[in-house]
């Protein structure tokens, strides 16, 4: 018994001694591949390699022993038989890799790179940098040469910067119409002149002034529309209202055909309120008498009327605050013209 496990154990030795020695033959000759030379050694190393392993089959069938004791050593060496043949076909390959020339590494990475710099300019078009994206168009030409495809990138940067720019566009002009509905046109003139400053190519941006002279016009007919209808049925309150923001809007000629109406509607309106001042003192509603005087002197600050009821605001304002009586009189002129009128 003593003498089988010797035996085994000396069997066992043996092989892998042999078999440790053709791995290193192995190794060497990959080695030595890399480098341009050694397939004969590499050979050699496989083929003791596979040797010891068919004497060590033969060794395991008469002794069943030594075989199932070293059972596992050789799943193991079957193993790293497989992980050298692996290792073996990387090295090949760093080997077929070093010898390539630089031209042929550019042939073999071309298509990669260009996938890659065609990434970027997608990129930066979605970033909305124009510039940037023109420059690895170029570069691209420069490496690649020119092509349908160069054509296609450029025009995708041309469409798409004029598409974010007719949107900034789109929300000046927006801003622009703000200020012309509200009739804020000092303010509506200065986004024009940015607008066509920062799009000096724009067909929009150069018909802008136009814009607004129009809206004016349009609004400007509008109030003169407005001022004869009240002045036809005699509405003075309306009408001086609508005179007042007519005047902002035309000019000496347009003017013109509207004076008379316009003398009317003064004329009426001071008689009204020279009326209505009378009534309010006579009533003793010295807040209205206030306010109504305070009416004549902005409105006819020239007049005579203006004049005689400034005197007796001071007086009002202190019954309006005591509730005392009125002032003695009440100037005719507060109800007649009372001399020429300047308002």
């Amino acid at each position: 018994m003593h003498t089988e496990h010797s035996s085994g154990w000396w069997m066992a030795s043996a092989f892998i001694v042999t078999t440790l020695i053709a791995l290193v033959i192995v190794v060497l000759g990959a080695v030595e591949l890399v480098r341009g030379e050694g397939a004969a050694l590499l050979a050699a190393g496989v083929v003791a390699l596979v040797g010891c392993m068919a004497v060590f089959a033969v060794g395991l069938a008469l002794d069943t022993t030594i075989q199932r004791r070293l059972f596992n050593i050789q799943g193991r060496i079957s193993e790293l038989t497989d992980q050298l043949h692996e290792h073996q076909r990387i090295l090949r390959q760093l080997h077929e890799h070093t010898m390539l020339s630089d031209s042929a590494k550019a042939i073999v990475y071309r298509k990669e790179e260009r996938t890659l710099i065609r990434r970027a300019i997608d990129e930066e078009i979605s970033r909305e940098n124009w510039e940037e994206a023109r420059i690895l168009i170029d570069e691209m030409v420069r490496r690649f040469g020119s092509g349908p495809e160069i054509g296609e990138l450029r025009d995708s940067v041309a469409s798409s910067q004029a598409a974010a720019m007719e949107r900034q566009l789109d929300a000046k002009i927006a801003a622009l119409d703000r200020f012309i509905s509200e009739q804020a046109w000092d303010r509506a003139y200065i986004q024009a002149d940015r607008i066509a400053e920062l799009f000096p190519d724009s067909p929009r941006a150069s018909q802008l002034i136009t814009r607004i002279e129009d809206a004016k016009r349009e609004t400007r007919q509008t109030l003169e529309r407005a001022f004869r209808e009240a002045a036809d049925r005699e509405d003075t309150d309306r009408a001086m209202e609508l005179l007042t923001q007519l005047d902002q809007y035309l000019t000496e000629a347009e003017a013109a055909p509207l004076v008379e109406i316009a003398r009317g509607v003064i004329a009426k309106q001071r008689d009204n309120l020279g009326a209505r001042f009378k009534m309010a003192v006579h009533e003793h509603a010295w807040s209205e008498a206030v306010r109504i005087g305070e009416h004549i002197t902005a409105q006819f600050p020239n007049s005579k009327m203006a004049e005689e009821v400034a005197s007796l605001l001071d007086g009002l304002r202190t019954r309006a605050a005591e509730g005392g009586e009125a002032p003695d009189a009440v100037p005719a002129t507060a109800t007649t013209d009372g001399g020429s009128d300047h308002g």
